[in-house]
């Protein structure tokens, strides 16, 4: 009786200080035509009133508070706990879902029921376009995955027993390519599908995409990645090595100047001023 009452899919999201991004999120989860799912919500200390649109919901609808400010890789590993789906679906709180992205993620994971981890198509909110090149196979082998011919912003679903396994980052915001590409390693390989699933905000600030405003985020990514997996780069990829690398240089340096930018730049001070 309780696997009868398992949801499929556990769409997982972590979320700070995006409340009307997060109505958006939550309307585009009351089209989906599917009803097999449970939301995970994990608010990372919002101080925007995100909590009051969360007292009351319907019972598929999971919102915790956290008391401080963990990072969004910290509150993703909270909520897995909490997931009681086969699958998770993340779904970041600035993005949204297609009525039937779960119909096409169903019908994916049922084709390939042996499989781990899967990839979708992204479509750019700002200008509809979709963020990655279609590609030509039905699925990626780690080689293929760690010498970038697959790359590109795609929407990933994975077992939930696996993403448990293999948690998020702590230490740093982002990253979840190198997060993949362990589970791929270790599971052989993903299912790729040229449907699309997600509406992808890339109009934010905050977005590990937008280099200059997240430089330091940047190079510590790439440094962690160096560092988990320089040795299947140095074997299945080499270029790949030398540009992180060389990404890992340049963004210290971006880094270092815009210390001595702000150290260096003169400081006004407030004076009176006459009636």
């Amino acid at each position: 009786m309780e696997n009868e009452s398992r949801p499929t899919f556990s769409i997982l999201t972590a979320t700070f200080n995006r409340r009307a991004k997060l109505q958006r999120a939550l309307k585009s989860l009351q089209a989906l035509e599917s009803r097999d799912w449970e939301w995970i919500v994990i608010d990372d200390g919002s101080t925007d009133g995100t909590a009051e649109d969360f007292q009351e919901t319907s019972e598929n609808i999971h919102y915790h508070l956290l008391s401080s400010n963990v990072g969004a890789n910290r509150a993703r590993n909270h909520g897995l706990s909490l997931c009681s789906g086969q699958w998770i679906v993340l779904l970041d709180s600035d993005n949204q879902f297609l009525p039937d992205t779960l119909s096409i993620i169903h019908h994916q994971v049922t084709q390939y029921s042996e499989d781990y981890i899967f990839f979708f198509q992204c479509r750019s909110l700002s200008d509809g376009s979709l963020l990655a090149k279609e590609y030509p196979h039905p699925f990626v082998s780690f080689p293929d995955y760690m010498n970038r011919s697959f790359s590109g912003e795609y929407h990933p679903v994975i077992r939930t027993e696996v993403l448990r396994k293999y948690p998020f980052w702590d230490e740093v915001q982002g990253g979840e390519r190198i997060q993949w590409s362990i589970v791929i390693r270790d599971c052989g390989r993903a299912i790729v599908s040229n449907s699309e699933t997600i509406i992808y905000d890339d109009t934010g600030t905050d977005r590990l995409s937008n280099r200059w405003q997240n430089v330091r985020r940047l190079r510590d990514v790439f440094l962690v990645d160096l560092r988990v997996l320089w040795r299947e780069y140095l074997r299945y990829s080499p270029r790949a090595l030398y540009q992180i690398g060389a990404r890992i240089i340049f963004y210290t340096a971006v880094v270092w100047f815009q210390k001595m930018h702000s150290f260096l730049r003169p400081r006004t001070t407030l004076t009176s001023v006459g009636e």
